[in-house]
C-alpha cells in the first residue's frame, strides 16, 4: 500500500469515527446545491481500488456512520448527483460497486432502512433507472456471487421496513 493510500484511508477513518454527522451532512448538502458538478469532477480524480478500499475501512471503523449521514441527507439530491455522476463516470460507479465489501453494505442498508426506510423508496425512485440497471448488468458480469451475497446479506425487517415505506402490501400469505 503506497503512503498515499495509508494517509487517504488514515485521514477517512478518522473522519468517519470522530467527525460530527451533522456538519458532514450540512457541508455535503450545500456542496451539491451550490456546486452540482463538483462531485463528478471529484469522482473523475479518484481511484477505484483506493476509494473502496477506503470506504470499507471507515464502514468497519463506524458502522453506525452510513445510518446517521443518511438519516440526514435529501435522498432526491443525493438521487441527482449520482445520476449526474453515474452518467459521466460509469465505468467508476461499477469498479468501486464490484470492489466494496459486501457484509459492510449489506450492513448498511440493514441499518439505514430500520432507521429511515423512505430514504431508500425516495433514492430509488429518484435514479435513473437504465443508469442503475447497467451498473448491476455490469456488476453480474464481473462478479454475480457479489449480487447474490448483497441480497442475502440484507435482512428481512430491513426489506420490510422499505417495502412499508413504498406503501406496499404484505405480499406473502398468512
Amino acid at each position: 500500500m503506497s503512503r498515499w493510500t495509508r494517509w487517504f484511508t488514515g485521514f477517512l477513518r478518522k473522519l468517519v469515527r470522530e467527525a460530527d454527522v451533522r456538519v458532514i451532512v450540512e457541508t455535503v448538502t450545500d456542496l451539491i446545491r451550490e456546486h452540482p458538478q463538483m462531485i463528478p469532477t471529484i469522482i473523475r480524480e479518484l481511484d477505484t481500488e483506493l476509494t473502496a478500499h477506503s470506504v470499507n475501512d471507515a464502514l468497519r471503523a463506524n458502522p453506525e456512520f452510513v445510518p446517521a449521514l443518511i438519516a440526514g441527507l435529501d435522498p432526491v439530491q443525493i438521487a441527482e448527483a449520482a445520476n449526474r455522476s453515474v452518467s459521466r463516470h460509469p465505468d467508476f460507479v461499477a469498479d468501486l460497486v464490484a470492489a466494496l465489501d459486501v457484509n459492510a453494505i449489506a450492513q448498511a442498508v440493514n441499518e439505514a432502512a430500520g432507521r429511515k426506510p423512505e430514504f431508500t423508496v425516495e433514492l430509488l425512485t429518484g435514479l435513473d433507472a437504465a443508469q442503475i440497471a447497467g451498473i448491476v448488468n455490469e456488476v453480474i458480469d464481473r462478479d454475480r456471487e457479489w449480487l447474490i451475497e448483497l441480497l442475502r446479506g440484507i435482512n428481512q425487517p430491513a426489506i420490510e421496513a422499505i417495502a412499508r415505506s413504498a406503501g406496499w402490501k404484505q405480499a406473502r400469505p398468512d
